[in-house]
């Protein structure tokens, strides 16, 4: 990227806050400025989506050891197959950490921005010029998003809202997600995480080696390796009652590491596409996965013939 335009920052978290009887009430100073560049940042998303056929904002959000620049390539060739349509927005953060330690200086930095990220998405959900939100999540990424959307959850409904209506994200796609899969049970299946989306997709390959090292580190089990022999009897009626949830099993990449495949492989860039642009389900038409078992599919190699 040659060049990138500052149009708007706000103000410096933590926010100063003073109490007021028995509530707590943000810096009057400190509101006002934030207020005006959310502001200024839904003018600039609304005269975008002036230009679109559809409504809707594409949320990427990069994982480990990833820049701003090669996440804003990473979504403007995803943008680009989608016709150009909707606003894509690049949620950046601090994920470039260098050395041995570098993996877990990132993970720290994804803890550190999800206060960051509830903003961003409270900020998108309160415009109702936009009607559908679509977030792809990559990698560390994925902890970052399902995190933050987990508080969110949990906040619209102690508040008596509905996830599914107010939030109106379509799509969420997990891909390559560096996520333990015995969290993942306990903090989003336990506390029923999946009703308030349109569909999840989570991309998965056992041949992903970022993953594996990422394995051997935690001594945990990957959702992004996730096989069918992983899920037991329960989890896997889980996964079918919720009935929005897609596993979807990849080839072995041509890339050495095997991460980046969600863009990098035509194939399973060309599912990603076809889940969002044409609402597609897998198995369809438009999607031609193989069914394995339960939500498990299997994206062959044959993709893009089965797909002319």
């Amino acid at each position: 990227m040659e060049q990138a335009d500052e149009l708007g920052r706000f103000p410096l978290s933590p926010y100063k806050f003073r109490r007021v009887k028995d509530k707590l009430q943000i810096d009057e100073d400190i509101l006002e400025r934030k207020i005006f560049h959310e502001t200024q940042l839904n003018k600039n998303i609304n005269q975008r989506l002036k230009n679109s056929n559809n409504k809707d904002v594409i949320l990427f959000v990069h994982g480990f050891n990833n820049t701003f620049n090669e996440s804003v390539f990473t979504l403007t060739g995803i943008w680009h197959f989608l016709n150009r349509q909707g606003v894509p927005i690049v949620y950046s953060w601090p994920a470039a950490a260098t050395g041995l330690t570098g993996y877990f200086e990132d993970k720290e930095s994804g803890q550190f921005t999800i206060f960051h990220l509830k903003e961003t998405l409270r900020l998108l959900f309160k415009n109702p010029e936009i009607e559908n939100i679509h977030i792809i999540a990559h990698s560390r990424g994925t902890d970052v998003v399902t995190t933050t959307l987990r508080e969110l959850i949990i906040e619209n409904r102690a508040s008596g809202g509905n996830p599914r209506e107010d939030l109106r994200i379509e799509n969420l796609i997990l891909a390559a997600p560096d996520l333990d899969f015995g969290i993942i049970k306990q903090r989003l299946m336990a506390e029923q995480f999946g009703p308030a989306f349109g569909k999840i997709t989570i991309y998965t390959s056992q041949e992903d080696s970022a993953l594996g090292i990422s394995q051997w580190l935690t001594n945990s089990l990957s959702f992004g390796r996730l096989n069918t022999k992983d899920v037991n009897i329960n989890e896997q009626d889980i996964f079918t009652s919720v009935g929005n949830v897609s596993l979807i099993k990849v080839p072995k990449s041509g890339s050495l590491i095997g991460h980046d495949y969600f863009h990098s492989d035509p194939a399973v860039s060309s599912d990603l596409i076809n889940l969002i642009l044409h609402k597609a389900s897998p198995g369809s038409k438009k999607r031609p996965l193989q069914k394995l078992e339960n939500n498990f599919w299997s994206l062959d190699s044959n993709y893009l013939i089965k797909n002319e």
